[in-house]
């Protein structure tokens, strides 16, 4: 997924940052990010993709139930 995302024109792929929450509202999202150094980034978008598994810090924060049980 990260090859095919860094080869997409229209997705801004960026790496070596921790998601830490994001918040969403009329215009779109807005997330929190810490860097390697422990800096903080805000990260404005209109979509956040939760690719980060079954204990996705992503679907927590967004507040999206997981269907289903452990595979």
């Amino acid at each position: 997924m990260k090859d095919e995302c860094s080869q997409q024109k229209l997705i801004d792929a960026h790496f070596g940052l921790k998601f830490v929450s994001c918040t969403e509202d009329g215009d779109g999202v807005t997330s929190h990010l810490v860097d390697l150094e422990g800096r903080a980034h805000v990260v404005r978008s209109q979509y956040v993709v939760g690719a980060d598994g079954g204990t996705s810090k992503v679907r927590k924060s967004a507040k999206i139930d997981m269907v289903g049980g452990p595979v």
